[in-house]
C-alpha cells in the first residue's frame, strides 16, 4: 500500500508510461574447448566460436532494436589463475536485434575459452 505520497509523486505514478516484460529471452550454456558448442539454449538458432573465447549467438525471435536488450554473462571456474575475467560485447560488432558477440577476458586481458561459459539477453520484443 502506498501512504503518505505528495500530490507530485502520486501524478507521476498515474501518468507514468507503463514498462513492458522484460525478462531473459535469450541464454545460452556454451562448453568444449577447443570446439564450443551449444549444451543448452533458450531462443538460439546457432553459435558461432569466432577464436578463442569469443562467440556469436543467433537469435531465433528478433528484439525490436538492438537496444532493447542487455547481455549478461558469467563463466565456470577454468583455472586458479583464470578463476577472475569478464565478458565483453564485442566493439566491432556490436549487437543487433537478431544476434550479439561477445568475448571472455581474463584478469591479464588475454581471451580464452571457459567452460562453460553462460549469456543471458535480457529485454523485450
Amino acid at each position: 500500500m502506498i501512504r503518505d505520497l505528495s500530490p507530485r509523486y502520486v501524478g507521476a505514478l498515474r501518468n507514468a508510461t507503463p514498462i513492458p516484460d522484460i525478462d531473459v529471452k535469450v541464454w545460452a550454456v556454451i562448453g568444449g574447448t577447443p570446439d564450443a558448442k551449444l549444451h543448452s539454449s533458450y531462443n538460439v538458432t546457432s553459435l558461432t566460436d569466432n577464436a578463442v573465447g569469443d562467440f556469436t549467438l543467433t537469435f531465433q525471435q528478433a528484439f525490436v532494436n538492438a537496444s532493447n536488450y542487455a547481455v549478461l554473462g558469467m563463466f565456470g571456474n577454468v583455472t586458479a589463475s583464470l578463476s577472475r575475467g569478464n565478458i565483453y560485447v564485442r566493439q566491432a560488432t556490436l549487437p543487433t536485434s537478431t544476434s550479439c558477440r561477445t568475448i571472455n577476458i581474463d584478469a591479464g586481458g588475454a581471451a580464452f575459452d571457459a567452460d562453460p561459459t553462460m549469456i543471458f539477453c535480457v529485454g523485450w520484443w
